[in-house]
């Protein structure tokens, strides 16, 4: 670890736990006080006995800044910011005088934000220390990261429960709370405003209280992550919760209504928290009422909230121009479930796959089987280096040529075996059909039309080695005229907006709107910086490049899945027959099981695209394609949004199938064979909309 790491002390009259809070950032380990670390305090003016505490306890071993009066919590600790950061630290760590940490805290968090280039700040996992600043028992959450409702409030996440190992996964939350905060000097520099040498981090109009959620929504915007790290421990005497308002003085609680409106003028957007309005209407109301009837004490802060608008309108004014995150990213994190996503974490034991079963599912493949299993075939020599291999060829048509061809051609190779079912098993009861007669721990799932060489088979493997609840990984995939395959590469799990959108055909009508862009990640700037290998700016957040970036939709067409995913959440679903919307319905199901998906931008396979679409008609691909679309809502979503779905769905389609007709040649859709075109807009189109979905019959071709 390079440089200089500052953690700093705000007090005031902190005289009964400021000697704890101090010996347990003075004994951390992996860090040399006066070399690379060292501990500041800034006291706010005390009246009690701090000052004389600290200077006969530790005198020669910390840095003292003075204040003459209470600057509060933002500008005490933006003075000591910017004189670390003038100074060149890299990491400054912010507690509060009731916190003492245990003694690895420290470097696990600057572990953690150092292996992650858009972590931001890091939160320690905090518990509670009773008033002899020792552990309470049983163990009870503090804080573990911050999280933001639909009324735009702000907790800690898990305040108050026993501690049962529920918050024991490195994840990252929405925020950290101000009582315990690790900072990385990037993060502070963007997220800043800079009056010369002056660092205005946590805003100096809140004064204290607020300062921190007002920070962690702002760096939602500009694109940086919390790191929640379990593995860091705190304990803190907590003081102010919100079932002790009545207790807590009355300019704090001045401060709290004022700083909620004035969080809101900063950061609050009408795309970003559409979902929030009424909530948010409600709970403001019911603020301002509550001062106006019960606690006319906070009258003034509600009064300058309203004088400090302009201000705070300046300051959005300012950070609008550098925001990177999308408005939907952002509206995740205010939800009635405390927002956290797993991170990426690495084996901790030496557990490699051992054996790999590569299954190609072919249906009227034609020549593309033949060159896929002839780089396959020229593949095995290196993969048999590192495990085992299977190759299975999964024939679904019951008369394939060139399948007979390649069974005659490779009647020696030993590794590779042909499955010939005698029926349309479809694509995911193919590959379970495989699944059952291999017996790998880990099946790379190919399309016939993809093209793979061992060493991007190699890199997927060590990938999967690498990241213990990394489930599925898939590679770019390039297009045979070399353009990278953005759709197929990656896409966000479908909602229900963003199937409405395709089935109105609003993405090709409005190509550059935000719900055209949502489905391909189109709307993440750092996304497309990490797949087209664009470097950021000095002091910019950005995605790891040698790291797996974790998607929640991988390319279905080439992905390598542990069969511990299989054994966990079951194989392909078969009720998707013959297919679409089954690799769509695993990776949903992974996600919901705590796995991870990912794409890597080391490798890249070959992919033609789209060949299943030239093999069947019209009307069939309609058919299937729409009646999987409203299998997966049925499964994944409530009835009443499926009910929902399914009556604009009607109409989506019913519009769909007048523009196909007025942009198609009438003569030739009267003279296509069967009449596909009019029959995708006529019978089937009315008896997919309106028939009841129990399955469709599967028809063997």
């Amino acid at each position: 670890m390079q440089g200089l790491v500052v953690a700093h002390v705000l007090t005031f009259n902190s005289e009964s736990t400021i000697l704890a809070c101090l010996n347990s950032l003075l004994q951390q380990n992996g860090l040399e006080l006066g070399l690379n670390y060292e501990v500041w305090i800034s006291d706010n003016n005390s009246l009690d006995r701090t000052r004389e505490v600290i200077n006969s306890n530790f005198s020669g071993q910390i840095k003292v800044l003075h204040n003459t009066k209470n600057l509060g919590f933002s500008r005490a600790h933006n003075e000591a910011i910017s004189r670390a950061i003038n100074l060149g630290a890299e990491y400054f760590f912010v507690a509060n005088p009731d916190l003492i940490l245990e003694a690895d805290a420290l470097i696990s968090m600057i572990t953690a934000i150092n292996e992650n280039p858009r972590a931001g700040c890091c939160s320690p996992k905090i518990l509670r220390a009773d008033q002899r600043m020792q552990p309470v028992r049983p163990s009870t959450i503090d804080a573990a990261g911050m999280y933001f409702t639909k009324n735009m409030r702000h907790f800690d996440r898990g305040s108050g429960q026993l501690d049962y190992g529920q918050f024991d996964n490195m994840e990252y939350v929405s925020g950290g709370t101000g009582a315990a905060l690790l900072l990385k000097r990037d993060f502070i520099l963007d997220s800043s405003i800079s009056y010369g040498s002056y660092y205005e981090l946590f805003d100096d109009t809140f004064f204290a209280y607020r300062e921190d959620a007002d920070l962690a929504w702002r760096a939602l915007w500009l694109g940086w992550r919390c790191v929640y790290q379990p593995r860091a421990l705190a304990y803190h005497q907590r003081r102010v919760l919100p079932d002790n308002r009545a207790q807590l003085p009355p300019e704090l609680n001045s401060y709290s209504v004022r700083n909620r409106f004035l969080m809101q003028f900063k950061n609050a957007t009408l795309a970003a928290n559409y979902h929030c309005i009424f909530p948010t209407m409600f709970r403001n109301l019911l603020v301002i009422a509550g001062v106006l009837i019960c606690e006319r004490s906070s009258l003034p802060g509600l009064a300058k909230a309203v004088a400090l608008l302009p201000q705070m309108l300046d300051k959005r004014q300012h950070y609008r121009s550098k925001r990177r995150e999308s408005s939907l990213t952002v509206s995740r994190h205010f939800s009635t479930v405390p927002y956290h996503k797993p991170i990426l974490t690495e084996t901790k034991l030496d557990q490699r796959l051992e054996s790999l079963a590569i299954i190609v599912v072919s249906y009227q493949s034609g020549d593309r089987l033949r060159s896929c299993l002839r780089q396959l075939n020229s593949a095995l020599a290196v993969l048999k280096k590192r495990l085992p291999v299977k190759i299975a060829i999964v024939d679904n048509d019951k008369q394939s040529q060139i399948v007979d061809e390649l069974e005659k051609q490779y009647v020696d190779n030993t590794e590779l075996v042909f499955y010939r079912p005698g029926e349309n098993l479809g694509f995911a009861g193919a590959i379970c059909y495989a699944r059952s007669r291999l017996g790998a721990d880990s099946y790379l799932i190919l399309n016939p039309d993809v093209i793979i060489d061992a060493q991007t088979i190699l890199e997927l493997i060590r990938c999967l080695d690498k990241y213990d609840n990394l489930a599925i990984i898939s590679p770019l995939l390039m297009g045979t005229d070399g353009l990278f395959q953005r759709s197929y590469t990656l896409r966000r799990l479908p909602s229900i907006r963003m199937l409405m959108a395709e089935i109105f055909l609003l993405n090709r009508l409005f190509p550059h709107h935000r719900l055209a862009r949502l489905r391909f990640y189109e709307d993440d700037q750092l996304i497309d910086d990490y797949l087209y290998n664009r470097f950021p700016h000095v002091n910019e957040p950005y995605e790891h490049r040698e790291q797996p970036l974790v998607v929640e939709q991988p390319a279905g067409a080439c992905m390598l899945i542990k069969d511990s995913l299989f054994n966990s959440i079951g194989c392909f679903s078969e009720e998707f027959w013959p297919a679409w919307f089954e690799d769509v319905d695993l990776c949903k199901r992974a996600k919901e099981a705590g796995y991870l998906s990912a794409i890597t931008r080391k490798v890249k396979a070959v992919h033609e695209g789209g060949y299943s679409r030239k093999v069947i008609r019209d009307s069939v691909f309609y058919q299937h394609y729409y009646g999987n679309m409203f299998r997966y809502v049925k499964k994944h979503e409530t009835f009443s949004h499926y009910i929902l779905f399914r009556f604009l769905a009607a109409v989506g389609l019913f519009f769909k199938s007048v523009v196909v007709l007025l942009l198609s040649d009438i003569p030739k859709i009267i003279s296509a064979q069967k009449g596909d075109h009019l029959s995708f807009a006529s019978f089937r189109l009315w008896q997919l909309i309106f028939a009841p979905i129990k399955g469709i019959k599967k028809q063997n071709s």
